[in-house]
């Protein structure tokens, strides 16, 4: 629902399979990052396609994950991710969303980014790391449905969040029904712990002089003061 095209001069930042919109743009972003123990391995060879083909995209990985089927046992992410020259790999720190600044969004001075209950947060923590001091949120509905024919993949799991995986391509939460389709796995979404997430960023980023503003369309992400789209381009090519 907005028009990238009109963002290709304002340094931006997006993640999981942004690349479904690709055939309908022709703004790339200039960071692309994604985080998700499940959603990574599972789509590292379409991620890899696109680190080729997007020489000026800085692709940004966590150095290590810890598989959702085995998550005591890491797994180094350069052997599903090949380092090349646009692709850079960071160390993470667990959040706690009831601890320090340091346990739930890094700043500057710090050498790790906080494991993120939305990836969203982890764009965040790269913009501000490279000298960001206004954000701009879009396409951050925090609004999700699990079909009633997905399949759930660990059923009998004592984890809260289940492996979830569509037989056709139908997503219904994202903006091309690929994004998660046919085959795909992803976690059932927890969308409480993703804002109370964001309302604890909130307070560091207010404490630290930056400005974070939701200008996206609809959706249930109320933390952040609402902004026009194009009031928001404004501002960003002053």
């Amino acid at each position: 629902m907005h028009d990238l095209t009109l963002i290709k001069d304002i340094p931006s930042f997006a993640s999981n399979a942004i690349y479904h919109i690709f055939e309908k743009t022709k703004w790339r972003p200039n960071y692309y990052s994604c985080v998700d123990t499940v959603v990574l391995p599972d789509q590292s060879d379409e991620i890899s396609i696109w680190i080729g083909k997007l020489k000026k995209t800085i692709f940004c990985f966590p150095r290590r994950t810890f598989p959702h089927e085995n998550p005591f046992v890491p797994q180094n992410v350069d052997t599903i991710i090949e380092p090349k020259e646009n692709v850079c790999f960071f160390d993470t720190h667990p959040v706690n969303l009831e601890g320090t600044q340091g346990e739930i969004f890094s700043l500057p001075g710090d050498n790790y980014i906080v494991e993120p209950m939305s990836v969203t947060i982890t764009l965040m923590q790269l913009a501000v790391r490279l000298g960001a001091k206004k954000l701009f949120l879009i396409g951050c509905d925090t609004e999700y449905r699990v079909p009633d024919w997905a399949t759930v993949l660990d059923q009998d799991s004592p984890r809260e969040d289940k492996r979830i995986m569509l037989d056709r391509d139908e997503d219904p939460n994202h903006f091309d029904p690929r994004y998660f389709g046919k085959g795909k796995i992803w976690h059932s979404p927890n969308t409480d712990l993703m804002i109370r997430h964001y309302e604890k960023v909130k307070g560091v980023c207010e404490d630290n002089g930056i400005q974070v503003y939701n200008a996206g369309i609809g959706g249930r992400l109320e933390v952040f003061a609402r902004i026009h789209f194009m009031d928001a381009i404004d501002i960003c090519l002053q």
